[in-house]
């Protein structure tokens, strides 16, 4: 991902590195450039305050070997690498308004090799809900 100073602000966490970088990447593709980075197809966000979102890996707990970080506000923990970006109140995505040394001091903790985490899914059957 190349720096680029009209590109979008985004913060990359990366788990296998232990490291968070600011990257760049050009407003007009900067998603195809994260997946890219992030080595995936498909994403989830997740809002992490009323200005940021994380972009995280969509089937980061299918995947082994993994390395795992821990979003510290609500200790919870993520698989793979993730990239904050910021976003606007009709939900368009801006700059991330984190401080990268304020992610990598408080917000954001590395979890061991080895940690692992099991997905969990539930099914129900189709008249299990009554309505």
């Amino acid at each position: 991902m190349q720096e680029e100073a009209n590109g979008l602000r985004c913060i990359l966490i990366d788990p296998f590195k232990e490291k968070i970088t600011i990257a760049y990447p050009l407003r007009n593709s900067y998603m195809e450039e994260i997946k890219k980075w992030m080595e995936v197809n498909m994403i989830d966000i997740v809002t992490l305050d009323t200005n940021n979102m994380l972009i995280v890996d969509d089937e980061g707990l299918l995947k082994n070997p993994n390395r795992y970080f821990n979003w510290n506000p609500t200790d919870y923990p993520y698989a793979g690498k993730a990239v904050i970006v910021g976003y606007d109140e009709k939900g368009a995505t801006t700059d991330a308004s984190y401080h990268p040394r304020r992610v990598e001091d408080e917000l954001v903790s590395w979890l061991p090799e080895g940690y692992s985490q099991e997905p969990y899914m539930e099914f129900f059957p189709m008249g299990a809900f009554k309505t």
